[in-house]
């Protein structure tokens, strides 16, 4: 996929662009930094623990499949976000991607996610091979639940108290889905 600018609400120019091989190890840094200051994404601090070596083998793995992608977001030449779509490799469900997003809290609310989703949207449209997008989110998660339906995902399932946060608190997994044919 090309190199897209956009301009943030923020007014700083975001760069989105498929991942390479060699973005490996500063992707790791930016993951493991999101996922522990986000409620969002199901690992719990220090839970997340991929190597370099590990994160090779993931980007490989959207660049070997052709109904899958992995874009990354970057602002001055930094990643801040990431966006898959993890094609499903089983021949009965290749028509299907799974979307995974993450950014650094910091940037959450300026526009990034729109830009990400909206450019895999695009790109799952024109693939041939995809008809069906979907994602799992939190009930909790109001912002990235706007956003999905910004863009056409419909809500098709929960599942109630499906993750628990600390000790005490439970909330509904949600599960959405686009067709894109």
């Amino acid at each position: 996929m090309e190199k897209t600018k956009h301009i943030l609400k923020n007014g700083e120019e975001l760069i989105v662009r498929g991942a390479r091989i060699e973005d490996a190890a500063e992707l790791v840094a930016v993951v493991k930094e999101y996922v522990e200051e986000s409620e969002f994404i199901p690992y719990e601090k220090d839970e997340f623990s991929l190597s370099v070596e590990d994160e090779q083998k993931w980007i490989q793995s959207f660049l070997d499949r052709p109904n899958s992608l992995l874009l990354l977001a970057e602002i001055n030449g930094h990643i801040v976000g990431n966006i898959s779509v993890n094609g499903i490799e089983r021949k009965m469900m290749s028509h299907t991607a799974c979307i995974g997003i993450g950014m650094l809290k910091e940037y959450r609310g300026t526009g990034i996610g729109s830009a990400l989703v909206d450019m895999v949207v695009k790109w799952a449209k024109a693939n041939p091979l995809l008809e069906i997008l979907w994602l799992e989110t939190y009930d909790s998660n109001v912002q990235g639940h706007k956003l999905y339906i910004k863009y056409g995902f419909e809500e098709v399932g929960r599942h109630p108290n499906f993750v628990k946060i600390g000790n005490d608190k439970y909330v509904a997994n949600i599960t959405m889905t686009l067709n894109v044919k």
